[in-house]
């Protein structure tokens, strides 16, 4: 249906020939924002699972000339008080190659051990459901070891996951503006179609035809361009997604999940197609019908 032959000499609408460029570049910018919001999703998943049951503790290095002695001694008694401590699985000090190795994206590489005091850190990893009272313990141990000060990342995930949603939400706003415009444009080349080609048009109905016949010629007109100005958004968003996740790549940084990763969210990507042309095939019967029961 979708397909076949039509009685109306459609491909030669001026009209028409713009609406896959516009349904295209509208359909790209709804494809970045729904990227933008998989990799935020990703990237909260990623950390999150990353993070979930894990606590840092970082002890700076004292001001005396025995400072890295002094360091790595309260090191060593930190570790002790936290292996006891209920709730706890492990407790592991991080070497300082694993330390500049975190610090590289900002600070790069050479000599920062030299010019600069690195705390010492130690991986906390917590039994998976255990309830530990993070506050008191973050209390306990600064008496325990002086200069001893426990991370919490869960505030920090916290604040992340509402900076996804809102990324979310953002990109559901955008894909709602989106398809009303691609609305409005093909209620315009609808019109314009029918007014151009309204002699046509009077002569299949004398000769017999219905309104929804005359109808499924325009509706198939309609799918086809915005499927194709779809696609083409789609295939550029993608280029352009790629395209980014190689500069991250070259950063090296493992900040952020890259495109190349997959995951089944990055099929929402294709989404637009299909709805592109269910759009089009929705709003151009309505249309259509609607002013030629006018005309009659």
């Amino acid at each position: 249906m979708l397909f076949r032959r039509s009685d109306l000499p459609l491909d030669r609408d001026p009209a028409g020939g713009f609406l896959p460029w516009i349904v295209g570049l509208m359909v790209y910018l709804a494809a970045l924002a729904l990227a933008g919001a998989v990799l935020a999703d990703g990237l909260v998943e990623r950390w999150r699972s990353d993070l979930a049951d894990a606590v840092t503790v970082q002890i700076m290095p004292g001001a005396d000339e025995q400072g890295a002695q002094t360091q790595a001694d309260r090191v060593e008694e930190a570790v002790r008080f936290l292996a006891v401590v209920p709730g706890v699985a492990s407790a592991k000090p991080l070497p300082q190659e694993d330390v500049l190795r975190l610090l590289e994206p900002w600070l790069g590489s050479g000599s920062i051990a030299e010019d600069l005091p690195l705390p010492a850190l130690i991986a906390i990893e917590l039994i998976p459901g255990a309830q530990v009272d993070l506050a008191d313990l973050k209390h306990r141990l600064a008496e325990a070891v002086p200069g001893a000060v426990l991370e919490d990342h869960k505030p920090w995930l916290g604040d992340l996951a509402r900076l996804a949603r809102g990324i979310e939400i953002l990109a559901i706003v955008t894909m709602a503006l989106v398809a009303f415009a691609s609305v409005l444009t093909i209620v315009f080349v609808s019109r314009s179609a029918l007014a151009q080609h309204q002699e046509v048009i009077q002569v299949l109905s004398l000769i017999g035809a219905r309104d929804s016949y005359i109808a499924a010629q325009l509706q198939a007109y309609s799918f086809r361009l915005a499927t194709l100005g779809a696609a083409l958004g789609v295939a550029l968003a993608l280029a352009t997604v790629l395209a980014g996740s190689a500069l991250l790549g070259r950063a090296e940084t493992g900040l952020l999940p890259l495109a190349q990763s997959f995951s089944w969210r990055w099929l929402l990507l294709l989404l637009p197609v299909p709805a592109a042309g269910l759009i089009a095939l929705a709003t151009t019967r309505a249309t259509v019908l609607r002013q030629l029961r006018r005309m009659a």
